[in-house]
């Protein structure tokens, strides 16, 4: 299957129904799309009544692309994450993973739009947070909450009104924000840097005034975002955390029990909003 059939497959799917969320494809079924939430197939010419294991990794190996660091984490973990370009039709977030030794994908449509806060209706108090100057802020929740979203349209109001700079390290790149008043240099995981951890460390030397970490997943990474908030930049980022208090105690834990007391006034002095 060549790259071109590949991408004729997802257009197909994308363009079949309406209101599509996600792409499907695994072994044994057709294509298929979520729409309205629930799976429903589509026909593609010449017909696929049944994915082989064959067609399903060609599919897959064709978004990946021969990027060895994607390739040694479905290889290790048994999954990757990475996002696709269908031209300037659509963008989507990617998930390859093993199944039964196949492997099976699923594409998660990216909104081309950065949608704003008040689309969103997220809390006025979002308005405040793109005037802070430094310090902190952290968007928790439960995967698919839409913390990503939410910290995407934060960027697009201080891309509105501040002419600063912005770099972000994410994985993978979800939003393309535009230069408006702000400078963005968007980077993304495995292709434009090997961590979190050194890609914010890579980050202080590039003259930000923000900086967003798709997620503070380590020690390393909150010790340096820490230290980046300290020094005069606002640090925009994520937890797997459902409220303010696990928040702070998922912190505390990323450190040594003699050192949490240190963290917990660094967090006092830092932390702007969760």
């Amino acid at each position: 299957m060549k790259q071109t059939e590949t991408d004729y497959w997802i257009t197909s799917m994308l363009e079949t129904y309406g209101n599509v969320s996600d792409l499907n494809i695994t072994v044994g079924k057709p294509l298929q799309v979520e729409t309205s939430g629930q799976l429903v197939p589509v026909t593609v010419e010449p017909p696929v009544p049944s994915l082989t294991p064959f067609q399903a990794e060609v599919f897959a190996l064709n978004l990946i692309g021969g990027n060895k660091r994607l390739l040694d984490d479905l290889v290790k973990h048994g999954s990757c994450d990475l996002s696709y370009w269908l031209g300037q039709k659509a963008r989507f977030r990617v998930n390859v993973f093993s199944q039964k030794t196949n492997l099976s994908t699923v594409l998660r449509k990216l909104e081309m739009k950065i949608p704003t806060i008040t689309q969103l209706n997220l809390p006025k108090l979002f308005y405040n947070m793109a005037g802070e100057r430094n310090g902190i802020i952290l968007v928790t929740g439960a995967t698919g909450s839409g913390k990503s979203t939410s910290l995407a349209a934060l960027l697009d109001k201080i891309n509105d009104e501040k002419p600063v700079h912005i770099v972000t390290l994410e994985d993978p790149i979800e939003y393309v924000h535009q230069h408006k008043m702000a400078t963005f240099n968007q980077r993304e995981l495995g292709n434009d840097f090997d961590s979190f951890a050194s890609g914010l460390r890579a980050a202080l030397r590039q003259a930000p005034k923000v900086i967003l970490v798709g997620e503070m997943r380590d020690r390393e990474t909150m010790e340096i975002g820490l230290s980046a908030a300290e020094t005069g930049h606002l640090v925009l980022s994520t937890l797997h955390t459902v409220d303010a208090g696990q928040t702070i105690n998922r912190i505390l834990g990323m450190f040594e029990q003699e050192e949490q007391a240190q963290v917990r006034n660094r967090l006092v002095d830092t932390i702007r909003w969760i």
